[in-house]
Formats: structure tokens, C-alpha cells, sequence
């Protein structure tokens, strides 16, 4: 899950989700320091649990979308067995993630954040 442009993947993935846009992601992920994307598989958990986070939240899941690893081995590989390997680590990053995301939810983690910071006016 890059950063494309200076902007974090969780907040494409939320400002889809609250304009009724979400579908299919694609779940790249690339070098932070280059700001694009470069296919790798995605191993990041954070950025996962981001983007796991915002598809809970969103009325539906994801609707007819999926999740996309339109991507590619980043090292000197000729077997294909490390294709498949690199596809379950990607799969293990985002059930991973889906899992931490669903606690976070229960927990109200990010909201009890939000309305703690807001819970009265701010002093400047």
C-alpha cells in the first residue's frame, strides 16, 4: 500500500469509503522514499490493518470489488514456487491485518481518540 502523491493509501481507501466509492483495491505496496507505486507484495501490517479498517467500516465491505496484488517478485527468483510464497505473505498480511482492524473497531480504538480530542473546545 504506497504513498502516491504525499498521500497515505488509508486515506484514498477513507475518503472512498465516505463518498460511496470503495470497490476493488489494488494492494501494492511500494517504497515509501520514492512516493509511487513499484508492485511489491504487500508485508506491511499497519498499512493493512489501514486499509482492513476502512472496508469494515465501510456499509457493505467491499461490494463486488477485491483485493488486487497486481504485483510482482522483487528479487532474483525463477521458480514459480516463490510467486505463490509471496502471494501467501501478502494473504497472511492482509488476514493479519483484517484481524487487528476488527479489534480496533471493537475497541473503539480510533473513535474514543477522536472524541476525547474533541470533547471540548480547544484553547489557543
Amino acid at each position: 500500500m504506497p504513498r502516491s502523491l504525499g498521500i497515505r493509501s488509508n486515506m484514498r481507501l477513507r475518503v472512498a469509503r465516505i463518498n460511496g466509492a470503495l470497490g476493488s483495491i489494488d494492494a501494492n505496496q511500494g517504497d515509501l522514499l520514492l512516493g509511487w507505486d513499484t508492485d511489491e507484495f504487500p508485508t506491511d501490517l499497519y498499512a493493512s490493518t489501514l486499509a482492513m479498517y476502512e472496508i469494515l467500516q465501510n456499509e457493505g465491505g467491499i461490494g463486488r470489488g477485491g483485493v488486487n496484488f497486481d504485483v510482482k517478485v522483487r528479487r532474483t527468483s525463477f521458480e514459480p514456487i516463490d510467486v505463490v510464497y509471496a502471494h501467501i505473505n501478502g494473504m497472511d498480511a492482509f488476514a493479519r491485518g483484517l484481524q487487528v482492524a476488527a479489534k480496533l473497531i471493537e475497541d473503539r480504538a480510533f473513535e474514543s481518540v477522536i472524541e476525547d480530542r474533541y470533547a471540548s473546545p480547544a484553547l489557543f
